[in-house]
């Protein structure tokens, strides 16, 4: 026969539950059509240059223009413009700013 076992709740055992319950909602949030959308662009592109959906990722972050280092995947400007396109927050400000500093469209108010 098994036995019941008792369990006492104490505060590291609501903050764990508190967190996990928080990831929850978190992950929740990404499973949308864009970011699989963008998954599905990675991959064909890793396809492409015959590699994976990492290498990728990271020859994408290394060819912006805040990082240096090489990488043997090179990404063509192409690749940069639909994975830019396809991981586009919706979002208006500050988003619409940055996107304007790095492409040098940047208003001056004045």
């Amino acid at each position: 026969m098994a036995r019941a076992r008792s369990t006492r709740l104490t505060a590291s055992s609501f903050e764990v539950v508190t967190i996990a319950s928080t990831n929850q909602d978190y992950f929740r949030a990404l499973d949308n059509e864009k970011n699989w959308n963008l998954l599905d662009v990675v991959g064909r592109i890793a396809e492409q240059h015959e590699t994976t959906h990492s290498a990728v990722s990271l020859a994408w972050l290394l060819a912006r223009p805040q990082t240096s280092s090489t990488l043997s995947v090179k990404l063509t400007s192409e690749d940069l413009k639909e994975l830019d396109e396809a991981s586009r927050p919706d979002w208006d400000y500050p988003w619409d700013v940055i996107r304007e500093s790095e492409t040098n469209e940047a208003k001056l108010l004045t």
